[in-house]
């Protein structure tokens, strides 16, 4: 099952943080690069990596909605998003007879975001997502960034040199949160990684 996204690729040449958008020409180029990449004639899931809201989210779907219709894509699916843009995306596709957003990739663990943290582009699982896909059934989660990039393997998550998501999950509560993941994972001897992954895989 092959998956892969669009949409966030610097523009060559361009200036810093000036990124290919998710118009119809942008998407097109690069799916194509994609196929031609990775040696295939198809891709099973292609997602839209982030919602730039730059160019009218009509075009970005009817230009998804032309890959599928090809045969070049099977599966269309967004990438931090908020709950109520996927809604919205949901049912302009639905008007228009497209393709649905199928999956939604969203940063996920034990550990919460510290309040207002700065995640910039990214977004995590809220309760109000988890409500969503289990009312609607037809779209899916998948959960990225589960080990917070290596934070579990710390003890604690104010352990100095610690990469820049720290400043993102400084809090009382996650120190707490921490704290329980480290005594399960030293009463079952197993690591701190394996603790979560159950956890998340217990999540509806």
């Amino acid at each position: 099952f092959l998956a892969t996204k669009c949409g966030v690729r610097p523009i060559p040449g361009g200036r810093d943080g000036e990124f290919e958008g998710l118009s119809r020409a942008a998407i097109r180029a690069a799916v194509e690069g994609s196929l031609e990449r990775l040696g295939t004639d198809r891709i099973d899931l292609y997602y839209m990596h982030v919602d730039w809201r730059i160019e009218p989210l009509e075009e970005t779907l009817g230009a998804f909605a032309e890959l599928v219709n090809e045969g070049l894509v099977t599966h269309i699916g967004c990438s931090n998003m908020e709950t109520w843009r996927l809604v919205y995306a949901r049912e302009l596709a639905r008007k228009n007879g497209w393709p649905q957003f199928a999956a939604i990739q969203q940063w996920y663990s034990y550990l919460r975001p510290r309040y207002h943290a700065d995640l910039w582009v990214q977004r995590f699982v809220s309760e109000e997502l988890l409500d969503y896909v289990e009312t609607e059934q037809d779209v899916t989660i998948l959960a990225y960034t589960g080990t917070l990039g290596g934070l579990y393997r710390w003890d604690s998550i104010y352990e100095k040199n610690h990469p820049a998501l720290s400043d993102r999950f400084h809090s009382e509560d996650n120190e707490r949160r921490f704290a329980v993941i480290k005594e399960i994972a030293s009463a079952r001897g197993v690591s701190p990684f394996q603790v979560v992954f159950a956890w998340m895989r217990k999540q509806k």
